[in-house]
């Protein structure tokens, strides 16, 4: 699918932020391990929420989606074979794993590999690490991966802080009897989410400094849970304000997207605050910036893409270093087409301002960077057209209206 996106004339417009997509995808696979029916508030429809939700359909769950609010009946999984071709399509389908191992007391069953946005070399193997910790046989094969056995609790010491990893072990050790620890654990405002839903139904997960501990309980309960709204959404438009004349997002925690809003302070970006909303004001001349990604609570991977569109726009040079997704770097030479100045070298990407973008005739090739080159299309009054917008549709709610709202054209 193509969009063709441009400047009309933009609008200091106040955005109302949609539910969290990171948390709406673990949150919705870790239905199945309660034992009664359950409703989630504030789930954004969107396309990686709607392969979920029929992925679990043809596992045989029940589920009613209507206004952001999904209700689901949980019902045991008795396939051993999940190959939905769904799966192969969303990344987030891999909390499947842990939910169905946090639901069974001996597991045997075979996925195919899970798929989504493509970032370079994003393998699962912290996962299946954590598994083969907890006692399960893991058989890896071309196309898909068996699981059999009975799981233990134990204490797991991650290398790395992995978001997918430290959220698996939670939905495959909530109903374990006995106390499972993650130390090194990741602890991003969806996993925040995600322990706080659990701990709704009954959980009983803890987290101390950077460790979760997880005692395990043998029912979950009945809830009514409202999800988080989307750091990253937030964070997007927060960068279109900063790129145009201001902006106001409502319905945000700005603790959760505070490192972006200290780096826009940085570099003279005037933003003020309160406890559900974030105004930018009126730019005034903006500094370059020399930024290093890293997990929470560092800057989000997430928004590496769209802070590099910003950098565009600044008198001067400003380097990026990706430290979670080091070949994150699909926008760059669609940026370039654009009459942008962007290189990279050893993981870091330096950019060159300020360019004036040119419309052009682009390519997205995952959700970010679709979301950094509808960015960049907005400081054109000529049509872009942009190839593979179906991206954008994964992880933004309502995205053509907000953007209309601004005075941005979005013509799909």
């Amino acid at each position: 699918m193509k969009a063709k996106i441009k400047l009309n004339k933009y609008k200091n417009n106040i955005i109302s932020i949609s539910g969290s997509k990171n948390s709406s995808l673990p949150i919705i696979a870790a239905s199945i391990l309660c034992d009664e029916y359950l409703t989630l508030n504030n789930i954004p429809n969107i396309k990686d929420v709607t392969l979920l939700i029929d992925i679990l359909r043809n596992l045989g769950q029940t589920l009613i989606f209507k206004n952001n609010t999904l209700t689901i009946y949980p019902h045991k999984i008795t396939t051993n074979t999940l190959f939905d071709s769904n799966i192969s399509k969303l990344r987030g389908s891999y909390y499947l794993i842990g939910s169905i191992i946090g639901s069974n007391k001996e597991c045997d069953f075979s996925i195919i590999y899970p798929g989504g946005c493509t970032l370079g070399s994003r393998p699962i193997n912290f996962h299946i690490n954590a598994f083969r910790k907890m006692g399960l046989l893991v058989n890896t094969k071309k196309e898909k991966i068996h699981f059999e056995g009975n799981i233990h609790p134990t204490i797991h010491d991650l290398d790395y802080p992995s978001v997918g990893t430290t959220i698996n072990i939670i939905l495959a050790s909530v109903k374990l009897e006995g106390i499972t620890i993650i130390n090194n654990c990741a602890l991003e405002p969806e996993i925040i989410d995600l322990i706080n839903f659990l701990n709704s139904m009954g959980a009983n997960i803890s987290i101390s400094n950077h460790t979760i501990i997880i005692n395990g309980v043998n029912y979950l309960h009945s809830t009514n849970y409202t999800v988080s709204s989307d750091r990253i959404e937030a964070g997007t438009f927060l960068i279109l304000g900063a790129l145009h004349n201001g902006i106001t997002i409502k319905n945000i925690n700005p603790n959760d997207i505070y490192s972006l809003i200290n780096l826009l302070r940085s570099i003279n970006v005037d933003i003020s605050m309160t406890n559900n909303s974030v105004t930018i004001h009126k730019n005034k001349e903006l500094k370059p910036f020399n930024l290093v990604i890293s997990p929470y609570p560092g800057f989000p991977t997430d928004l590496g893409p769209l802070i590099c569109v910003l950098a565009t726009q600044i008198n001067g040079t400003s380097t990026i270093k990706d430290t979670v997704y080091k070949t994150r770097n699909s926008h760059i030479k669609e940026l370039n087409k654009m009459n942008c100045l962007i290189s990279c070298n050893k993981s870091i990407i330096s950019i060159e301002g300020i360019s004036k973008i040119k419309n052009k005739t682009i390519k997205a090739y995952d959700l970010r960077c679709c979301a950094s080159l509808i960015l960049a299309a907005s400081l054109n009054n000529k049509f872009t057209t942009i190839k593979n917008i179906d991206y954008i549709f994964r992880g933004y709610e309502n995205i053509k209206d907000k953007l209309n709202s601004l005075g941005i054209d979005f013509i799909v």
